[in-house]
């Protein structure tokens, strides 16, 4: 519970006005909202700062007051020394009358919300979640941000400004279609992948710069890549003599991979970018290699190798390759 109150709310919506908020910005400050699993509550915004004072003083309650809220080189302050008085001297029931049209505001975003909806959720070939091109290039570039709004909104993630909102915007319109525009707002960032635009993993480290061993029957945590596993599997999959083991190599350019039954092998850049790949992850892609011979690109693809049988042969080592691609919590 937070103790914001009318003369916040007031304020709030003036200092919002002033910077030019859309309908959302200027339903200022909302009753209630969720908090992670919990709820976050402001019951006071019905009562005037000068009613919750009288109220202290007359039950002998101590509060501290900043001295910041005196400096009124800033704007909130004044708005509450200089401006709000004078308005106050004209209508004395302007705090009211604020809070009236806030709550039409308020009501008339969530309106608008319900009518467009939230748009569905695409996913890239890694999983990275997205939002289709289409919605944000068809019909008006308002009515596109309100679409990217609610959907940042609907995955928990803070809503960016309304300039750097409509200049993204504006780029994902008039690029071309082998362009990448994005936008960055925090913690988070949204860039634009042939149909769709995703948003970026945060991943935790650089891709490795030397190889790293994989035993049969573990279990690999790569920081910023994932975990790659080696399990024993009753049939079929990798083949593996007794003590032989794999290694986890990535991208240094000059790869090559054949596909098995495909004619002449192709190099890795172009079988990433045939998997819809995404560029952020091409780099992270874990190569499971035998010696100097590839055997596949993360478990994406195989490529052509007496190790992968179709058919069981008495005292095989038969092991299953699996990738958990999961950057950081960040990215589920």
């Amino acid at each position: 519970m937070l103790g914001h109150h009318l003369d916040d709310q007031v304020e709030t919506f003036f200092l919002r006005l002033l910077r030019g908020a859309g309908i959302e910005g200027l339903g200022a400050i909302p009753r209630r909202q969720e908090l992670g699993a919990g709820l976050l509550a402001r019951p006071l915004l019905d009562c005037a700062r000068s009613d919750l004072e009288e109220y202290a003083a007359g039950h002998g309650l101590r509060y501290v007051q900043d001295p910041s809220n005196r400096d009124i080189a800033m704007d909130r302050n004044f708005l509450r020394a200089e401006v709000l008085p004078l308005l106050a001297s004209r209508w004395p029931a302007y705090r009211q009358t604020v809070a009236r049209a806030r709550g039409h505001l308020a009501a008339a975003s969530v309106a608008l919300d319900e009518a467009l909806g939230v748009p569905a959720t695409v996913h890239s070939a890694l999983g990275d979640p997205g939002l289709a091109l289409g919605p944000l290039l068809t019909g008006s570039a308002e009515v596109a941000a309100i679409r990217l709004r609610a959907w940042l909104r609907s995955l928990g993630f803070r809503v960016p400004d309304r300039v750097a909102l409509a200049e993204f915007l504006r780029q994902l319109r008039a690029a071309a279609a082998d362009a990448s525009p994005g936008l960055a707002c925090g913690g988070w960032s949204l860039r634009r992948y042939r149909e769709a635009v995703y948003l970026l993993p945060d991943f935790a480290a650089p891709p490795p710069q030397v190889p790293l061993a994989l035993a049969p029957g573990e279990r690999l945590v790569v920081p910023g890549v994932g975990a790659v596993t080696l399990q024993a599997a009753a049939t079929g999959d990798l083949w593996l003599a007794p003590g032989e083991q794999l290694a986890l190599r990535w991208r240094r350019g000059g790869e090559r991979c054949r596909l098995p039954g495909r004619a002449g092998s192709r190099s890795l850049k172009t079988l990433l970018q045939e998997l819809d790949v995404p560029p952020w992850w091409r780099d992270r892609v874990p190569l499971v290699c035998l010696g100097d011979e590839l055997l596949a690109v993360g478990d994406l693809a195989r490529c052509a190798s007496e190790r992968w049988r179709r058919a069981d042969q008495p005292g095989d080592n038969r092991w299953k390759l699996s990738w958990e691609r999961r950057a950081s919590a960040g990215s589920d």
